[in-house]
Parts: structure tokens; C-alpha cells; sequence
């Protein structure tokens, strides 16, 4: 029931978003800190119904302007998933969101590494 709860108060957190820096950086929602906790004080049932109903409060919310904009919002589930998977191993959950977002960053440039594997061989 708690998991249930963090879920949806995470969604309606996310409702009110923040430019960080500037006007011209990406919005940032602040419901994601709820999932992590969900994760980390609940465990990985919990926090996977927390970051799901949050998941389906977005794509309900969003379906209208487009449904990639919710569905999307699976890599968020996935980010606090492997980060509790992170934290579970390393115990810190600022190094383990670091870590997380460091390779998965290097994944997603993967095809700007293939040009140099020839000089680390």
C-alpha cells in the first residue's frame, strides 16, 4: 500500500516540473527521488509497484500529445531498478545512480566507440 502511495505521489510530483539551470535545459521532475526510496526502503516488489503506477499514471497522462512521451517513461523504471541493483552491490546511492548513469551513457555512444577500438587492441 505504501509502494502504491509513493507511486502516485510521485506522478502528481512530476506534474510540477523545474528548469534547473536555465530556460533552455530539459524539465526535471522530482518524483523519481520517491521511486529510488520506494527501492531502497521497500525493496524491489515495492519498488517496482511504485515506479509502475507512476509509469501509469504517466502514459495515461500523456497518451494524448503522444504515446511515445509515456511509453518513454520506461527507462525510468529501469534506471531505479538498476540503480537499487547498484546500490545493493556498491551501498551508496548517489555512486550507484553516478554509476548507472555514466555506462548506460557510454552504451547509448556506443557507435562513437566503434571508431577507436582499433587503437585500444
Amino acid at each position: 500500500m505504501l509502494a502504491l502511495a509513493l507511486g502516485i505521489v510521485a506522478a502528481l510530483i512530476n506534474t510540477f516540473s523545474v528548469n534547473i539551470l536555465t530556460q533552455e535545459t530539459p524539465l526535471w521532475g522530482f518524483g523519481g527521488a520517491l521511486i529510488l526510496a520506494a527501492f531502497v526502503l521497500l525493496g524491489r516488489g515495492p519498488g517496482l509497484v511504485a515506479a509502475l503506477t507512476q509509469l501509469v499514471l504517466r502514459v495515461v497522462a500523456y497518451w494524448g500529445l503522444s504515446p511515445a512521451a509515456g511509453i518513454g517513461g520506461f527507462i525510468y523504471v529501469l534506471e531505479a531498478l538498476f540503480a537499487w541493483y547498484l546500490y545493493k552491490r556498491v551501498r551508496s546511492l548517489l555512486l550507484a545512480v553516478t554509476l548507472f548513469l555514466d555506462h548506460s551513457g557510454m552504451a547509448a555512444r556506443s557507435d562513437d566507440l566503434r571508431g577507436w577500438s582499433w587503437a585500444l587492441a
